[in-house]
């Protein structure tokens, strides 16, 4: 097989789902591809929250900052309607690029997220990895401890308070998974292993009875109160003329929200569910992008400018996936200017053709999986990494 058309989706842990895709396979073929193959063979109910984040590695697979003199990218996220040609075209070969797979479109409640197990197991996984490369050295010794201490219990559900004054139980956590899987680095050096091991024992006694699912919501909601892991915040103007500087905030609660500088109160613009167009243009004076947001019952354009278009286009993708999640449908939201003029130009050389950015149908990729029963896997390089029993992982002491 041509090495070219041959692809790996990396999980948060590490391993990967290898796929074949073609030109016109679109990002959201390879996710559903992927969640088909791993997470459950029947959609899933929030299949419409996963993305993929790309990442320029090179040829050598190594992750790199991007330099002056190049187009490099560091996590762009990609449209679910855009083409591998298209990703190729703006950020370079795939074989140089890091594909992942991502749950980036969060419901407004861990209950409601929590019915599609599958789903919820592999947000968790995320999360805890997140926090544990990323955030475990930000919190406070109170919290990391009690994080650490749920995702014991979860591995260990059926541990009771008499089990955790053994001494040979303790030893098994430090010896044979070793604390540094729950707790980082930082924290194990700044206290006595006695010590550590009391505020362990007590926290886990505390959680003792807790159910499985349940260490699951209370580590998600007491890591929130830390780190506020549903939000994501872009600086820009609000407004094209007269650009007032704000922090843009954008999630499932919050839906379009900006706080201005010097303040921290929060105002809310729009639900998601509210929008009924987006579109993105550059300012040819100085480069700057735009985003225009049309809301039902409202005259006024909601209008936001940015230091560039590609800025402007890496936050349109966030709102149109938003909208796609609360309106539980594939249509996009979004045009961009660009579009139009490649467009253009393309049907004036050679006839008419769809968006060169977005394509509004899905690729004759899916079709010739679902025809010819093509299996994904790559028996040779495909590492063990389902998500889907991440809730009902099970360990003995």
């Amino acid at each position: 097989m041509d090495r070219t058309t041959f692809l790996k989706i990396y999980f948060p842990n590490g391993s990967f789902h290898a796929l074949r895709y073609t030109p016109s396979t679109t990002v959201s073929d390879l996710i559903r591809i992927v969640l088909k193959g791993r997470l459950s063979p029947y959609e899933l109910f929030y299949h419409l929250s996963f993305a993929i984040r790309v990442t320029y590695v090179g040829k050598d697979q190594q992750i790199r900052l991007p330099s002056s003199n190049t187009n490099h990218i560091v996590n762009k996220w990609l449209h679910s309607n855009m083409t591998m040609e298209k990703v190729q075209a703006l950020y370079g070969s795939a074989e140089e690029l890091k594909f992942e797979l991502r749950v980036r479109y969060f419901p407004q409640s861990i209950d409601a997220f929590a019915h599609d197990k599958a789903t919820f197991g592999f947000f968790y996984e995320q999360l805890r990895i997140d926090y544990m490369h990323f955030k475990c050295d930000h919190v406070s010794m109170n919290d990391a401890i009690e994080l650490g201490s749920l995702e014991i219990r979860k591995l260990f559900k059926d541990l009771n308070s008499s089990a955790l004054d053994k001494k040979v139980n303790m030893d098994y956590l430090e010896k044979e998974l070793g604390l540094r899987k729950f707790f980082s680095q930082t924290l194990l050096d700044s206290q006595k292993p006695r010590v550590l091991r009391k505020y362990i024992k007590a926290c886990l006694k505390k959680y003792e009875g807790l159910a499985e699912e349940e260490c699951v919501k209370r580590f998600c909601f007491l890591l929130k109160e830390v780190w506020n892991w549903e939000q994501e915040i872009f600086t820009c103007n609000l407004g094209a003329e007269w650009a007032v500087p704000i922090s843009l905030v954008l999630g499932p609660s919050d839906g379009i929200s900006y706080r201005t500088q010097n303040t921290t109160k929060l105002t809310k613009m729009t639900p998601f569910e509210t929008i009924l167009t987006i579109s993105t243009t550059k300012i040819s004076s100085n480069d700057r992008g735009l985003i225009k947001l049309t809301i039902a019952g409202s005259s006024e354009v909601l209008t936001f400018s940015f230091p560039s278009l590609s800025e402007a286009h890496d936050v349109a993708i966030l709102i149109d996936g938003y909208c796609m999640l609360v309106n539980s449908n594939t249509h996009s939201l979004w045009r961009s200017n660009m579009d139009d003029q490649q467009s253009s130009t393309a049907a004036a050389a050679k006839g008419p053709m769809s968006s060169a950015f977005l394509t509004p149908h899905s690729s004759d990729f899916a079709y010739y999986h679902r025809s010819n029963g093509v299996d994904d896997d790559d028996d040779d390089n495909d590492s063990n990494g389902d998500y889907a029993d991440v809730l009902s992982s099970e360990y003995q002491i």
